[in-house]
C-alpha cells in the first residue's frame, strides 16, 4: 500500500504456486467508508474491494482477493 499525491494505491504480488500464472495488478483505492475501498486495475471491468480491521487485541489486517493478511509493523 503507497500513499501517492493524496491517492491509496494497491499493488499485488502473485506467490507460492501462483507465481507464472496470475500477473501483478495495482489498484487505484477509492474509499467508500472508514475502513472499505475499492479499486479495480486498468484491464478490469469489475471493483474489488478491500477491508481493514482493527481488532480488538490490537492487532490489524487487510482483506483482499479471500485473505485477510496481518499487519506487519
Amino acid at each position: 500500500m503507497t500513499s501517492h499525491e493524496g491517492r491509496l494505491t494497491l499493488r499485488t504480488e502473485p506467490t507460492g504456486i501462483l507465481v507464472g500464472l496470475a500477473q501483478s495488478r495495482t489498484l487505484e483505492l477509492t474509499p467508500v467508508d472508514a475502513t472499505t475501498f475499492v479499486g479495480r486495475s486498468d484491464s478490469a471491468a469489475m471493483w474489488d474491494a478491500v477491508v481493514f480491521e482493527n481488532r480488538a487485541d490490537g492487532r490489524s489486517y487487510l482483506h483482499y482477493s479471500g485473505r485477510a493478511t496481518p499487519r506487519v509493523r
